[in-house]
């Protein structure tokens, strides 16, 4: 993994300026156009995805990091302040009191020189409002997993039974025609052959009601995570491509993860956050304008107006350094997170691709095996009927087909779950299947929150006000 992570060079670092591609919840009327069978796996999980609370919390989380991306834009608008009082004045030397209104002083405040600290700001707010919306996207492949894991398990659980009943069915064929042979007197029989069917029969019951504890459990687990009783048509989601080559396997999953993403644009948030304060150890200028009215019996005595400059240049701030060296170790926190992330995604992905490449080599040897004992327990059963072979044989012969059957449910289940993991693991599985759509936007200037209609309709705006060429 750390090999095939190294052919993809440096991780692209993002800048604002880049869209984000923001997931979108489908509504109940998008999921039943798009995935019209409610009897399928990905209905059911695209519906999970519109309720699932964590997916909720971090829309809503998203909606409050783009308010604080607007805070810190006030920082680059003048700072406008206005204040009023009333009273009476007194004069002693004519005995009369005069009434006295004062509105002012409007103080504003215009940044000149600040070294870039707001834009700084305004930049380690929207990488992390970045963050939120790639680690949203990495929280879709943990929903969707949590879904559709119970459901593969009930459809396994209900392919071992469909099994046993099937080997139900030939042991009482077998049952049935000894006992027929036995009234015949027909001298293949030996004593004891009909209860020997009898106990193979009851074994397989035993492991029937174990099987279906089994699907009482899965259907229990779905319940708990779905909140109803899964439909009995439900069935498992359909078969995803994954690259056939590990290595490339890995490169396509770290290539565009939101969880990589994610750390990349804690990075840049940590680094723009380092810098704004580094920009506050240098001289800052800011204009002030403050006016004052003062206002007699309706008439303006005096309307002075005060511009000053300030200039600000900290000499000592002990409190300032701290902050600025712990800006610069976030930043380190931040690059080793990244690193962690890379290495066990790769390692995921690695274990999961394993996992499915010998699950697909077993798949074929199991099948060619079953097919195998089908041919092995006919001929036995002909040649016990001919005298040739004992019905211990062919009882024998039936528990190796059951067991070959059994192999091959779990083979293909374990198939199934490890492609979805590999899936899973590169944080694609909502895209690949479709469950979620996706709108680009800017962080610093779109509301992630807003609806695509919304959002179109903000960009049609600034297109008509560009001007033409």
């Amino acid at each position: 993994p750390a090999e095939a992570a190294k052919t993809l060079g440096p991780l692209e670092s993002h800048t604002l300026n880049v869209p984000v591609r923001v997931p979108r919840m489908l509504t109940e009327a998008q999921i039943d156009a798009r995935f019209p069978d409610r009897c399928s796996a990905l209905h059911v999980a695209a519906m999970a995805l519109a309720t699932n609370p964590v997916i909720v919390e971090d829309i809503n989380g998203l909606a409050s990091a783009s308010q604080s991306i607007a805070q810190m834009k006030s920082l680059l608008l003048p700072q406008v302040t206005a204040t009023a009082s009333a009273g009476m004045t007194a004069n002693d030397g004519y005995s009369t009191l005069r009434p006295k209104e004062n509105i002012g002083p409007f103080a504003t405040s215009i940044p000149v020189l600040e070294n870039g600290v707001s834009e700084k700001k305004i930049e380690r707010e929207g990488y992390r409002t970045k963050s939120s919306v790639e680690k949203l996207d990495g929280d879709l492949s943990s929903v969707i997993l949590g879904v559709l894991d119970p459901i593969r398990n009930i459809d396994r659980s209900n392919r071992m039974n469909a099994s046993v009943t099937k080997s139900m069915a030939r042991l009482a064929k077998f049952s049935k025609d000894v006992k027929e042979m036995q009234r015949q007197m027909n001298p293949v029989v030996l004593p004891g052959d009909p209860e020997l069917v009898d106990v193979e029969i009851e074994q397989t019951r035993q492991r029937q009601i174990t099987n279906t504890q089994t699907l009482l459990n899965d259907r229990s687990k779905y319940r708990m995570l779905a909140g109803t009783d899964p439909d009995p048509c439900l069935r498992p989601a359909p078969p995803v491509h994954v690259e056939s080559d590990v290595e490339k396997a890995i490169a396509a999953a770290l290539i565009g993860n939101p969880m990589i993403e994610a750390t990349e644009a804690d990075i840049q948030s940590a680094v723009s956050g380092g810098e704004s304060i580094d920009g506050e150890r240098d001289l800052q200028i800011s204009a002030s304008i403050n006016p004052a009215i003062a206002l007699g019996t309706a008439v303006v005595d005096r309307f002075p107006i005060d511009v000053s400059i300030n200039a600000k240049f900290p000499l000592f701030n002990r409190e300032q350094q701290a902050r600025y060296a712990q800006g610069k170790a976030q930043v380190k926190v931040a690059q080793a997170r990244r690193d962690f992330t890379v290495g066990q995604i790769s390692l995921a992905v690695a274990t999961a691709h394993h996992a499915m490449t010998a699950a697909k080599q077993q798949l074929d040897s199991i099948s060619a095996e079953v097919r195998k004992q089908q041919v092995v327990l006919d001929a036995k059963w002909a040649s016990y009927k001919s005298g040739q072979t004992a019905l211990r044989d062919v009882m024998s012969s039936e528990r190796e087909m059951q067991l070959a059957e059994e192999r091959q449910i779990t083979a293909q289940a374990i198939l199934d779950h490890s492609s979805l993991l590999v899936l899973g693991a590169s944080n694609h599985i909502a895209s690949a299947l479709g469950l979620v759509d996706f709108v680009e936007v800017k962080v610093t200037e779109d509301a992630i929150f807003d609806s695509p209609e919304q959002l179109a309709a903000r960009a049609a705006a600034k297109a008509d006000a560009q001007p033409t060429k």
